[in-house]
């Protein structure tokens, strides 16, 4: 967290979603204004000329009780994907996407077995979110982005 955003305002800690459950958005000025709420201190800028957007700066995931390990010792046929390609052509208004997961592998009976190339995902941001089965304990940060391990359940995948 900076202590100001784009526009000037101070940053604050805002929770967004708790217990599964959406408690608040997050705002710039023009967005607060249109809704009827306060800026959440959360415009940012590319570069001075820019025009602000609403961005998170540090958005943290609590963590779950169970190793990556024993996540994946429960997974019978899955994969283990560590990142993705695309995300950002997904229609974030319907939440539909198709994403490369790369570098990915292959998940048997609770064991990883192999390495596979050309996986894609796809389906709807707020299906998966839905099917969240579990969070593992380690965090990895990306970007602005601090989360665990996600265990996810009936994910779409096309390709061998």
């Amino acid at each position: 967290t900076w202590k100001f955003d784009g526009e000037g305002v101070p940053q604050q800690k805002t929770v967004i979603i708790e217990k599964g459950v959406l408690r608040n958005f997050i705002y710039d000025n023009y967005t607060a204004k249109k809704e009827g709420k306060e800026s959440t201190g959360n415009a940012f800028r590319a570069g001075y000329l820019s025009t602000p957007n609403v961005e998170t700066t540090n958005f943290h995931f609590k963590v779950g009780k169970k190793s990556s390990e024993e996540l994946i010792g429960e997974v019978d046929e899955g994969l283990l994907v560590y990142s993705l390609q695309g995300a950002h052509s997904s229609n974030p208004a319907s939440g539909e996407f198709s994403v490369v997961a790369t570098p990915a592998w292959k998940i048997e009976k609770g064991r990883i077995v192999h390495s596979v190339k050309g996986a894609m995902l796809a389906g709807n941001v707020f299906e998966i979110l839905k099917n969240v089965a579990d969070l593992a304990n380690n965090e990895r940060k990306i970007g602005s982005l601090v989360a665990p391990w996600v265990l996810v359940e009936n994910v779409n995948v096309i390709g061998k």
